[in-house]
């Protein structure tokens, strides 16, 4: 996981809108979203998670914390009884810390 600094928030809009973020990382798991919490809180940001942007209208102020966009994956197959249970999960827009 990289942050990076001064980051175009018009490439995570659908509408391709909006300033720039002062911090953005993409977190793949569980741990890397830890340690960009921690990152965050060490310095009084505030922190919003993404997913791919869509109903999300960015202002041209920007956002003035770290935005994590997730790209967290999961998919598990598990077989009971001749039958197939399949788990898939990705990245949310939206949600909050």
């Amino acid at each position: 996981m990289h942050i990076l600094d001064s980051v175009s928030l018009a490439n995570h809009s659908t509408m391709r809108l909006g300033g720039k973020a002062a911090h953005l990382a993409e977190v793949t798991s569980r741990e890397q979203v830890a340690k960009a919490v921690d990152w965050a809180n060490e310095r009084q940001l505030p922190i919003i998670m993404i997913g791919q942007g869509s109903n999300i209208v960015w202002s041209d102020k920007g956002w003035p914390g770290l935005v994590l966009v997730n790209k967290i994956e999961l998919f598990e197959v598990a077989e009971k009884n001749g039958m197939a249970l399949v788990k898939s999960v990705a990245g949310s827009s939206g949600t909050r810390l």
